[in-house]
């Protein structure tokens, strides 16, 4: 089973506050958020690691 992320979680590894993982919610680029159990919002940690490679891919060759 894929590794499931926090907003709390996501916001440390991104180095962010969770309102601006809210912000970004509707970000087609930054990874999909989904919920689980009803209400819980969690995000996959491969999309997250596929998004901190590619928007540091952007900034090397920028």
């Amino acid at each position: 089973m894929t590794d499931l992320l926090t907003k709390a979680e996501l916001a440390k590894l991104l180095r962010v506050t969770e309102r601006t993982i809210d912000r970004q919610a509707g970000n087609p680029v930054f990874p999909r958020r989904f919920r689980v159990a009803g209400r819980a919002i969690r995000y996959r940690r491969d999309e997250v690691m596929a998004f901190l490679s590619q928007t540091t891919d952007q900034r090397v060759s920028a």
